[in-house]
């Protein structure tokens, strides 16, 4: 995608072409490197995920924090990134599960 748009411009930001060549490109690493296995001692479980301040696909809808961290847990990654996430703890909607 970024290699497109250095030649087509037009193209940055354009939603549809970059799903398009991000599905293509998961498709193509799921091929050369799948996940390792739960409980892998060889392997680092990875998980990031943009979660949008909790807003939802739509960005109107509301996601409960018990939900994220529900789905977070059932990963049993040994890493997790969170994106677009609160920067304060404190923050009455998140709670202390983000702290733990």
């Amino acid at each position: 995608y970024l290699q497109m748009c250095r030649t087509r411009p037009e193209l940055i930001a354009n939603r549809g072409v970059m799903l398009e060549h991000y599905c293509a490109d998961m498709h193509r690493l799921a091929q050369t490197s799948p996940p390792p296995p739960l409980g892998c001692p060889a392997g680092v479980r990875l998980v990031t995920w943009n979660i949008n301040c909790l807003r939802g696909p739509t960005g109107n809808s509301i996601v409960a924090p018990a939900d994220v961290a529900g789905v977070l847990q059932s990963l049993d990654a040994d890493v997790v990134a969170l994106q677009e996430a609160p920067i304060d703890a404190d923050d009455e909607v998140w709670g202390q599960w983000l702290v733990e």
